[in-house]
């Protein structure tokens, strides 16, 4: 996960909503833990390197003029953030992509895409990784948190 819904920016509702819905999940990883990227490095790196997987969890645009991987998203070749690609290629770990519905108040239901095996090949591992995504995004747009970026996503 990333720290940016603890930015003091961040409505006070929306941080609490973030909250809670990390604990809810937490409670399910079978002694697992959801980290933040920006200060738990070496925390993934070390639970990988003992079989953990790696779990796409947002769909963010590649920062600009920086690096990033080029697949198909939402009908059009886009650069997407390559973090979780290069922390499953450089721990040789597997990768999944992550879907977290609302159902009503307090309640979500997450699925998980299949494993893929970024050492095949990387690129259609993560375009698979994003497709999955993509596919929850189409079956209720109105509902994509983030679809604010779309027009960040660099066409490639």
């Amino acid at each position: 996960m990333s720290s940016v819904s603890e930015d003091p920016r961040v409505a006070s509702s929306v941080r609490a909503h973030f909250r809670l819905k990390y604990a809810g999940l937490e409670r399910h990883l079978n002694g697992g833990r959801l980290a933040d990227a920006e200060t738990s490095m070496r925390y993934f790196y070390r639970v990988l390197k003992q079989g953990d997987i790696v779990v796409v969890l947002a769909d963010a645009p590649a920062p600009p003029g920086g690096p990033g991987v080029c697949v198909p998203w939402m009908g059009v070749s886009r650069l997407v953030a390559q973090g979780a690609l290069r922390l499953a290629t450089q721990s040789n770990s597997m990768l999944a992509a992550f879907a977290c519905h609302a159902d009503h108040a307090r309640h979500h239901h997450v699925e998980l895409s299949a494993l893929t095996d970024p050492r095949d090949d990387p690129q259609d591992c993560y375009a698979q990784a994003f497709a999955f995504m993509e596919q929850h995004i189409r079956m209720r747009p109105g509902r994509w948190w983030a679809s604010h970026l779309l027009p960040l996503f660099t066409s490639c």
